[in-house]
């Protein structure tokens, strides 16, 4: 398919080794050509748009089975049924689709023609690797817009320009036409908070399916701070959206406003697809990456402070930094517990001095909102 010499030229280029690059090509093949007997006679058009709920050609189950050493990791083919979970019961319906519409998108057509435009094999390839890239750049502008373009669409419109081409032979003015996709708040929180546990429950060698389903039913994310943020930061920049006077519903955000908001405030949110794409396609055993994962923290301890919120609230905390995630284990509370020293300032003078390594102080006020630092 591609020479030595062209991996080689790749993974200098890219932020993956010759043999991930090699995976990569492997995925490549099984999206456009998939093998007729792993497909029992299916149209092999249809790898590149089945329906998610046909996990054997779904494009999240060709990614994942492209490692030539799926099963070393996994026994039988328990990846097949971690796909199905995580399209049915984690990511948003559809998500599949759109994320390989927004990293390996079909040919468009020329501007003088509506006939797409057919590459070669070398540039699908390279389109495919870049899309990857894209995806595995952690904390990047790149891949908070391929969060967003896999997010479901709340409003789509076309806005129009007219201009007159400095270069034009004629007097004739060109009508430019660009898409605006609009996303809701709530539906880009709940997809990033998802993205991380779907990147776990790829990986992960023991799953608890049921605490894993009851765990996501118990999240309030409407009224959470992390999507009061998100639309806050919306209401400020909707003067300047480029999305401004195509009748959008002020409920919903633009790609810029996304990618700025996640950029300030929440700069380590983009790696929940990184994570999960390094769990996907190289099943968490990719050590090339410079990008910092992201791992939801879990806590060694009980707490009074995160209760049932507690994954979505950690998760916001994590978002913050990649040194905040992992295991948390409690130095101090206010509360008095048996087994830890009485409630003092002495005492969590003592706990800070003995910890070694990030710490976090968390405080839960009257109204039930956590600060801290």
């Amino acid at each position: 398919m591609s020479s030595i010499a062209q991996v080689k030229k790749w993974s200098e280029k890219y932020p993956f080794d010759e043999n991930e690059i090699e995976i990569i090509l492997r995925c490549y093949s099984s999206i456009v050509r998939p093998k007729e007997k792993e497909f029992k006679g299916q149209n092999p058009e249809l790898a590149s748009g089945a329906d998610a709920s046909d996990t054997k050609t779904s494009f999240l189950n060709l990614l994942a089975h492209a490692f030539p050493y799926v099963f070393f990791f996994l026994p039988s083919d328990e990846i097949k049924t971690r796909i199905s979970l995580v399209e049915k019961s984690v990511l948003p319906s559809g998500f599949g689709e759109r994320f390989q519409r927004a990293i390996f998108p079909p040919p468009s057509p020329s501007v003088s023609s509506t006939v797409p435009q057919r590459l070669t094999e070398t540039e699908e390839i390279e389109g495919l690797i870049q899309g990857l890239s894209n995806c595995c750049g952690g904390d990047t502008k790149d891949t908070l817009g391929i969060i967003f373009d896999s997010c479901q669409s709340c409003h789509t419109n076309n806005t129009s320009s007219v201009t007159s081409p400095a270069e034009s032979r004629d007097d004739d003015k060109h009508e430019h036409h660009e898409t605006c996709k609009l996303c809701k708040p709530l539906d880009l929180i709940e997809m990033c908070y998802r993205l991380s546990v779907a990147a776990e429950t790829v990986a992960a060698p023991n799953l608890n399916e049921k605490s894993l389903l009851e765990a996501l039913s118990l999240q309030e994310i409407h009224h959470h701070g992390l999507t009061q943020s998100l639309t806050s930061m919306a209401r400020k920049m909707a003067p300047h959206s480029p999305c401004k006077g195509t009748g959008a519903p002020m409920t919903c955000i633009s790609k810029e406003t996304f990618e700025q908001w996640g950029m300030q405030c929440v700069p380590h949110i983009g790696s929940t697809l990184t994570a999960f794409v390094y769990n996907l396609v190289f099943h968490g055993k990719s050590s090339h990456s410079n990008t910092a994962s992201f791992a939801n923290p879990t806590l060694l301890d009980s707490s009074k402070i995160f209760g049932e919120s507690a994954p979505l609230d950690l998760f916001a905390i994590t978002c913050m930094s990649p040194d905040l995630g992992g295991k948390w284990r409690r130095l101090f509370s206010s509360s008095k517990l048996d087994g830890y020293l009485p409630p003092s300032t002495e005492s969590l003078e003592l706990c800070m001095k003995q910890q070694v390594g990030p710490s976090i102080f968390v405080i839960k006020i009257a109204d039930n909102h956590l600060i801290g630092g």
